[in-house]
This record gives structure tokens, C-alpha cells and sequence, in this order.
């Protein structure tokens, strides 16, 4: 998943001659086609292509940056571009930026059009574009990066690659989760932060917002949640950190079960005690 210019580099390719060498444009072929890159040939992209590309996009007055180019459907690139530009004289000076189903998937139900902003707004829905404000702070989130890893912006995004996702971050997310499940309510954005958690803390894996819509479809039970909580817990963290943090929660809530019989309760009791069999 890269930076991209919406404009096609490849249709552009005549002005691209004129402002990177042969060698240059070899290395952005091969980052326009998903390949890997050397070491050399990163140092290569972002000391020297990127700015240039900067350059171009201010002599095409090109506007929209894309990311995940080969897994969006053909033609929405451009009419999420649209959009932004758009929704940009209503959100003037702001990040925008259009992830999700619209982009990836043939069948959508609506656009999810995303504004970082500095000041706490209401989201609000006009006509089926669904808009979302997130804090400036959220640009270096292991949600935004995985949501900008198919997207189509007003920015170029350069999301970190490494986050700080604690024990207590995997646990509040299965807990939060488990309730929504065990009281019949919404529980789509839930599943999806424990599940975003769960594959980075477990497999450094940062999942993209198709895989993401992938795994929801089929992981929407409790014994799967309770089996990934454990796993998650047992592959993320060490021996002696998590075999402490079990014992606490398990004696809070032990505690707790004598005053209160909520289901939660007994239900995180039973995988929190098989997480600490598995640990021992």
C-alpha cells in the first residue's frame, strides 16, 4: 500500500521524464506496481521522487492523493476525489479523507468521509455520505493507519508503522466488545478495534480496511472472541507481565461475582482463567 497521486503517473509519464531520472522512475514504477523495495531504492522514493511528485501535483493542480490503488474498484478513485473536493468548501484547510466498502467494495451501503480537525465536532450524514470528525491526534492511530491503507485523501498520509498497544488496551477492547454482544446492541466498531488490536499485538499484522470487513464477517461470535482474546494475550505479551495482570483481573472479579451475577462478569472470569492456564 503507497502514497499515489491520483493523477495516473503512467498518462503523465512525459512530464515525469523531466523532473526524475531513468533510475528514478524505475524505482517509482516498482512502487506504483506494489513491488518491495531496497533499501536504497526507499532512500531513492522518499528523498528524492516524493518531493517531486509534490512538485507535479502543484503543476497539475492535482488535489487527492491515493493509497491501496490495485485493491479500489475502478472509478472510485475519481469520484471520491470528487468528493473531497466538495465536502473541501464546506471543511475548508482540512484533512479529509474517504475510506471503506465504497472504495474496495462493488456493493456499498454508504461513503465514510473522515475530517481531522483540531475541534470537536457532530458527525452528521449528507444524503449517503457518512462524515466523522477525528482528532488531528488521530493521524498517528493504528486505526487511521489502517484505514488510510486503501483510501483516497486531500493529503499525503504517512501513518507511523509502530504502535504502543498495551494489555489493558487488548483486554478494555474484548471487555467493551463482549458487552455489546452479551446485550444485543451495535457492536460493529467494537469488533472491528478489538480485531485491529488483536492482529497487530499477535502478528505485528496492521489489516487493511478489506481484510478487516473480511474477518468481521466471520469472527461475530463469543467462543471466537474468547479464543482470540486468549491467543492475543498469549502471543502478544510476556510470560510474567500477563501472569500478574490475569491474576489481578481474576481476583477483582471474583470479587465482584460475589455482588453481582452479570453475565459479563462469569464470562470474562471463564477466559481469563484459561488464559492463566495457558500462561502457567
Amino acid at each position: 500500500m503507497v502514497d499515489l497521486y491520483l493523477f495516473d503517473v503512467r498518462r503523465n509519464e512525459a512530464a515525469l521524464r523531466h523532473f526524475l531520472t531513468a533510475r528514478q522512475l524505475s524505482v517509482l514504477w516498482k512502487r506504483v506496481a506494489g513491488a518491495s523495495l531496497t533499501a536504497t531504492e526507499k532512500t531513492y522514493y522518499y528523498k528524492f521522487i516524493k518531493p517531486r511528485l509534490a512538485a507535479l501535483q502543484a503543476l497539475f493542480g492535482q488535489d487527492s492523493f491515493v493509497r491501496g490503488a490495485s485493491l479500489i474498484v475502478p472509478g472510485r478513485a475519481e469520484k471520491a476525489a470528487a468528493l473531497l473536493r466538495r465536502f473541501g468548501r464546506k471543511h475548508r484547510g482540512q484533512r479529509m479523507l474517504i475510506s471503506g466498502s465504497f472504495l474496495f467494495s462493488k456493493e456499498y451501503h454508504d461513503i465514510d468521509l473522515f475530517v481531522f480537525t483540531k475541534y470537536r465536532k457532530e458527525d452528521y450524514v449528507a444524503r449517503n455520505v457518512h462524515v466523522t470528525f477525528l482528532p488531528v491526534e488521530s493521524l498517528s492511530s493504528l486505526f487511521v493507519a489502517s484505514l488510510s491503507s486503501i483510501s483516497v485523501a486531500n493529503f499525503a498520509t504517512t501513518p507511523p508503522t509502530s504502535f504502543d498497544v498495551s494489555l489493558d488496551d487488548v483486554v478494555r477492547a474484548y471487555e467493551l466488545l463482549v458487552n455489546h454482544v452479551l446485550n444485543g446492541d451495535e457492536h460493529e466498531q467494537e469488533l472491528r478495534d478489538l480485531l485491529l488490536r488483536a492482529e497487530y499485538v499477535s502478528r505485528g499484522v496492521i489489516l487493511d480496511p478489506k481484510q478487516l470487513a473480511a474477518l468481521c464477517r466471520r469472527c461475530d461470535t463469543l467462543p471466537f472472541l474468547d479464543d482470540l482474546l486468549v491467543n492475543t494475550l498469549i502471543l502478544g505479551f510476556r510470560r510474567k507481565e500477563l501472569k500478574e495482570r490475569l491474576e489481578s483481573l481474576i481476583k477483582d472479579y471474583k470479587g465482584l461475582a460475589r455482588e453481582y451475577t452479570g453475565e459479563n462478569v462469569s464470562h470474562y472470569l471463564e477466559t481469563y482463567t484459561e488464559a492463566m492456564r495457558l500462561a502457567t
